[in-house]
């Protein structure tokens, strides 16, 4: 999964910002990042030019190596982690790459250390793109980002096994959300569906609304072709 990060989320220099304000900005996108790892299970995935991910680099070392700048202790933590777990889990693109991807993208993670870099919606390059720069931004615009988001549906539940009269066989999801969600994220296409393994079995899942799906273990089955694929690869 590839989630654009703002090309501009780092400036030169922090010399003349606001060094209370930009600690705070950080503060944000740490919690945003932690938000977002927590749901699709995979450190590594920002994309951004390489400016950024210099610029990244540079200011928060500068930020680290003057913290007496910086009475917070907790602000202090959250440099440190920043530039470990963002910096370091930033994909490198070309501008031409970075570009291209930002006219077939809704949104994008800005670090919103400057007033623009707030609002809810940002332009970038002459496209205008749902900006995330907060919790809570996130929580209103992840259905906009590149990435799978499992969703249950009632009707799949385990405890309505026995319980749907009159609506055949149901498939049932016994998984725990969080299970379901890794099962998805590693899930491979095939048309309108896409199929996932786990511990001996096999689920599938489909897309109700957004980039929001819900899955079961089927009961008569997936495709042998996908079978073999999805348990060639754990091999």
């Amino acid at each position: 999964m590839e989630i654009l990060f703002h090309n501009e989320s780092f400036p030169e220099s922090v010399e003349n910002e606001e060094i209370y304000g930009f600690a705070n900005s950080l503060t944000e996108l740490y919690y945003l990042y932690e938000r977002l790892v927590k749901l699709i299970s995979q450190e590594q995935c920002f994309v951004s030019t390489c400016t950024c991910k210099d610029n990244g680099n540079s200011v928060l070392y500068y930020l680290f190596s003057n913290q007496k700048r910086i009475k917070e202790s907790s602000n202090i933590d959250i440099i440190r982690s920043v530039r470990q777990r963002i910096i370091q889990n930033i994909q490198v693109l070309t501008d031409e790459e970075f570009y291209h991807k930002l006219n077939n993208d809704d949104a994008i993670i800005t670090n919103g250390y400057k007033d623009e870099f707030k609002e809810d919606f940002i332009t970038v390059n002459s496209k205008t793109l749902k900006n995330i720069s907060t919790t809570e931004q996130f929580e209103k615009n992840k259905f906009y980002l590149p990435i799978r988001i499992y969703e249950s549906n009632p009707k799949h539940d385990i405890s309505q096994l026995g319980n749907l009269k009159g609506k055949g066989v149901v498939s049932i999801m016994e998984l725990e959300k969080g299970d379901a969600q890794i099962v998805l994220n590693k899930a491979i296409p095939d048309g309108q569906k896409l199929y996932g393994y786990n511990d001996g079995k096999f689920y599938e899942f489909q897309c109700h609304k957004d980039n929001c799906w819900h899955g079961y273990c089927p009961h008569d089955g997936i495709p042998e072709k996908i079978q073999r694929r999805l348990t060639d690869s754990e091999i």
